[in-house]
């Protein structure tokens, strides 16, 4: 196929102009990932009206004024899966664009599964498949060969037409402003999680008391940038179970670290100083600088009761085309409950008490709470055995579709 090839600045800058009147940018990226801090950026795929494009990072140091066309100018960025795309432009200029179109967020809108490949979107839509050799592809490699570049400009070249085919499905279904307003979120969200502290993420640690919690938080900053430095995975330095382990020990003696087991490979044996610096810094912490715990529902009946609405929301979800994945999770779930129970962190908003959730859905898991609704078998219907019962005088089955107010 007939592209452009993007390797000198002077490239790059022509490239901008001929495509700065498109209404539209294609957008995909090749990177390797494996064992590194950052993600190696390694192509940058691009189709515009008329126009494909391959941009090289390997020849071009500065990648800026790209990142900031697709920010600053008015066309739509179409993109499959944005989250890798976004991360590149908010590292590059600390932003990202304002108008995306995901196509495998829309097609969770749409009742397609959650998240769906592009290829079984390309599939499903556009009766057209796609190769499939060049998934394991060393894209840091040069030169990359003919197929190897066909393999990456097809994950571009077909976004617009798909694009349109699930705009209109939107349409159809009114679902257009809900797919509008989770894009929007799933910016802020994805530009503050880009610069926010992530070791609240570690599994087990809403679990630690606030002093803990502390020392995890000191040692996951000092391997935050030690890893940031040298560019390396942060589970190759010191993994996260060990983070916490170190943390209910609560002893910075650096005899006591390395008797862990796992803390005695010498990479990490050189870093004892620093270590038992980070957990001393954690236990003289001032009590009003510690960390608050995430309240959790824990008790086996709780466990159960967000299965159980999890599966009434799943269903609800199945039977009105939306897959459930876009719409909550079971931790969703879990904080919804948690609120109507009166021990949820008030400062933490509901995903499922606003907006389109809550219309669709919010409202629904309400009824279910306060026993206006029962979940119950119906084995005249097998292909939906389960079904929503409504208690009141007539106790029909109640309307399952979503009513769009």
């Amino acid at each position: 196929m007939t592209y452009i090839s993007v390797t000198r600045p002077h490239e790059l800058t022509t490239l901008i102009r001929h495509i700065g009147d498109s209404p539209w940018i294609a957008l995909d990226t090749e990177f390797i990932a494996e064992k590194k801090y950052q993600s190696q950026l390694c192509l940058i795929q691009i189709a515009a009206e008329g126009v494909l494009a391959i941009i090289d990072p390997q020849t071009l140091e500065n990648l800026t004024p790209f990142w900031e066309f697709l920010c600053n100018s008015e066309h739509e960025v179409l993109v499959h899966a944005c989250r890798s795309e976004m991360e590149f432009c908010h590292r590059a200029i600390g932003c990202v664009p304002e108008k995306v179109f995901d196509v495998q967020l829309a097609a969770g809108f749409v009742g397609e599964e959650y998240p769906s490949s592009f290829g079984a979107l390309l599939s499903r839509y556009l009766q057209i498949s796609i190769p499939k050799a060049e998934t394991r592809t060393d894209w840091a490699r040069r030169p990359l060969s003919p197929r190897q570049i066909d393999y990456a400009l097809n994950d571009v070249r077909y976004l617009n037409p798909l694009t349109k085919r699930l705009k209109k499905k939107l349409a159809e279904l009114q679902r257009m402003l809900w797919y509008q307003n989770e894009i929007h979120d799933i910016l802020v969200r994805l530009a503050r999680d880009f610069q926010t502290p992530r070791w609240r993420v570690l599994a087990g640690v809403n679990n630690l008391p606030r002093r803990e919690l502390a020392i995890v938080r000191e040692l996951w900053c000092w391997r935050d940038a030690v890893t940031r430095k040298y560019n390396i995975a942060p589970g190759l330095l010191l993994r996260d179970d060990l983070i916490l382990e170190l943390a209910r020990r609560k002893s910075p003696d650096p005899l006591r670290i390395s008797a862990i087991r796992g803390m005695q490979r010498k990479d990490i044996l050189r870093h004892l100083p620093e270590i038992s610096a980070a957990i001393l810094a954690g236990l003289e912490c001032d009590e009003s600088e510690l960390p608050e715990p995430i309240v959790r529902l824990k008790t086996k009946s709780y466990t159960q009761m967000v299965q159980l609405l999890y599966s009434g929301l799943a269903m609800l979800c199945h039977q009105n085309g939306i897959a459930v994945n876009v719409v909550a999770t079971q931790t969703d779930v879990h904080d919804m409950i948690a609120s109507r129970f009166g021990i949820h962190d008030s400062q933490t908003p509901l995903k499922l008490a606003h907006g389109w959730r809550a219309m669709i859905v919010g409202h629904f898991l309400d009824d279910l709470l306060d026993g206006n609704i029962a979940i119950c078998i119906d084995k005249r219907n097998p292909e939906e055995p389960l079904q929503f019962v409504r208690f009141d005088e007539s106790y029909v089955p109640l309307n399952r579709r979503f009513e769009l107010e």
